[in-house]
């Protein structure tokens, strides 16, 4: 889909083309088929013993994650597994993570471990200082996946998502999705449906 109004370059359609490819390799299929078509289609090939609901969300997660301020009068509105209102401060974004992995709380609840590079674990911490006892959002592509309360005021560029992981593979697609990025543009199915006979 265009994004910001311009249409999809050659150089962003590659880009979506490499991102599929590794997101797919990583989760485990083995030489996927991604190929470009036109101006601005992807066709994706893979077997038909795949998981389809895994392979589209694997395919068409835009991937932005978002670190949003929350302010104590607008938590009410923040409700894990529905959209972010639009205008609440982005503390910083999926840019700033440099790797994400399957953990475990404390508690023994699946969740995903993150890392953020230096610029992001700074920001962070200094929000964590300001905002001690206050919640803030983890969002991914508009849905608040965890809303979490500050219980430190300095994390070390460290953090952890958790309470909204239904199946360790739910777990594993989120930390595909931000081990290679967001997509430059969304992406809108058109056709799913057998491959023609070869």
């Amino acid at each position: 889909m265009p994004a910001n109004g311009q249409p999809v370059s050659s150089d962003g359609l590659a880009n979506i083309r490499t991102i599929i490819e590794n997101r797919l390799g990583y989760y485990g299929f083995v030489s996927p088929d991604v190929q470009t078509q036109g101006t601005d289609r992807i066709v994706v090939q893979f077997p038909a013993t795949a998981d389809v609901q895994q392979v589209r969300v694997l395919v068409s997660s835009t991937g932005r994650l978002d670190f949003v301020e929350v302010p104590p009068a607008r938590a009410s509105e923040v409700v894990v597994g529905e959209s972010i209102p639009p205008d609440l401060a982005v503390i910083f974004s999926g840019d700033q993570i440099a790797t994400a992995s399957a953990g475990t709380t404390q508690t023994g609840q699946r969740a995903v471990d993150l890392t953020f590079r230096a610029e992001g674990a700074q920001l962070f911490d200094q929000h964590a200082a300001a905002h001690f006892g206050e919640q803030f959002a983890i969002v991914l592509d508009g849905i608040v996946v965890s809303a979490p309360i500050i219980r430190a005021t300095r994390f070390d560029g460290k953090a952890q998502i958790s309470g909204a992981f239904e199946t360790q593979d739910d777990v594993s697609e989120l930390v595909t999705v931000l081990m290679y990025g967001a997509l430059p543009n969304a992406l809108e199915e058109v056709s799913f449906g057998p491959c023609p006979a070869q």
